[in-house]
């Protein structure tokens, strides 16, 4: 799942919100037990092998590792509530509006709404009028905030006017001025990179990302090891712990590698297909189940922000700890494989 949200008044499940990370230091290991027999308790999913080890065994179908009490718990279904334009059922409630052929119903064209998650899929909640009415294209101008957009784009306010123009994510070419400049990052520039144009601002120009200057993954003892370059300087990643049995840490991607772009490259084409959710939550859970892109964000998302979790990982590691990354692997693309086809169909 991904646990991620909104914080700068982006996007809902905020796909470049900084994720938790395993700090360095004396990292643990984690690797699969040599049979179920040294298990300490029957229902045990993990426990401790030695001060500075972890072993671990999958829990047996319908079970799911508890990692507070470290024991197998059955799985259970709960309710849980959804967007507009989201599947409902019987577990499945809507936020807002009503169930109507398994998909919640919320306001059409038209009718009067006080927030932008009331509206259909297509629409927004117009503050000229306080009513449901069309997203603005790609090109056109009058929006004030992403939200006014098409679900494929953001508002770029550039100008000397209040409202801006809908612009597609990650299309502003390098050197071009883009509103969404914070902290080195921006949605609309192609490579996602971007240096401000003064401190209190958010207007920015669009750069290069910068660069691992070793392959990845590289390990690591410390960040003085994690370099890369940046318009020519030198720049530093984290070095951060893994999960695998040796106890190793590895050094964070930057943008500009292989795992930065294509977290750029998935959620683009993710977005692309997103018109069919409502606009607050156009890169929500549900609305990526919905369009059949859940897998390859989560993934694109956590091996991004949580890269070194997923090195060298046990198969008992990738079942009992990381299952949010490779859940249902077979049916994911292998990752270079499918950083390749975004850019061979984009």
């Amino acid at each position: 799942m991904l646990f991620i949200f909104i914080l700068q008044g982006l996007v809902f499940a905020d796909y470049l919100t900084e994720l938790p990370k395993f700090q360095t230091g004396s990292c643990k290991a984690y690797a699969c037990a040599t049979n179920s027999k040294s298990k300490p308790e029957e229902d045990s999913c993990i426990w401790t092998n030695t001060s500075n080890s972890y072993n671990l065994w999958p829990c047996s179908s319908g079970y799911s590792c508890n990692l507070t009490s470290s024991t197998c718990v059955k799985n259970t279904q709960k309710i849980v509530y959804v967007n507009v334009g989201e599947a409902c059922n019987s577990y499945s409630l809507c936020s807002v509006g009503v169930c109507t052929n398994d998909v919640c119903k919320g306001f059409s064209q038209n009718k009067t709404c006080t927030s932008h998650e009331q509206c259909d899929p297509g629409l927004r909640c117009y503050d000229g009028n306080n009513t449901c009415q069309p997203q603005i294209q790609v090109g056109q101008t009058g929006c004030k905030s992403y939200l006014d957009c098409v679900n494929w784009a953001s508002c770029n306010t550039t100008g000397s006017s209040q409202k801006g123009t809908c612009i597609e994510y990650s299309s502003v070419q390098l050197g071009k001025t883009v509103s969404d400049c914070v902290g080195g990052f921006s949605y609309l520039c192609s490579f996602g990179a971007c240096t401000k144009s003064s401190l209190f601002s958010s207007i920015g120009t669009c750069i290069y990302p910068p660069v691992s200057l070793s392959p990845n993954p590289k390990s690591c003892t410390s960040s003085s090891q994690c370099t890369g370059s940046s318009g020519g300087q030198i720049v530093t990643s984290s070095c951060d712990c893994g999960t695998n049995a040796n106890g190793t840490s590895y050094c964070a991607p930057f943008l500009g590698d292989l795992s930065g772009q294509a977290l750029i490259q998935i959620w683009k084409k993710a977005l692309l297909l997103a018109g069919v959710c409502n606009t607050a939550h156009r890169s929500s859970d549900g609305c990526m189940s919905k369009i059949g892109m859940l897998k390859n964000t989560t993934q694109a998302t956590l091996g991004y922000y949580s890269y070194s979790l997923y090195q060298n990982n046990d198969n008992c590691v990738r079942l009992v700890l990381n299952n949010d990354y490779w859940m249902d692997s077979s049916m994911i693309l292998p990752f270079s494989l499918l950083f390749l086809s975004l850019f061979i169909s984009l």
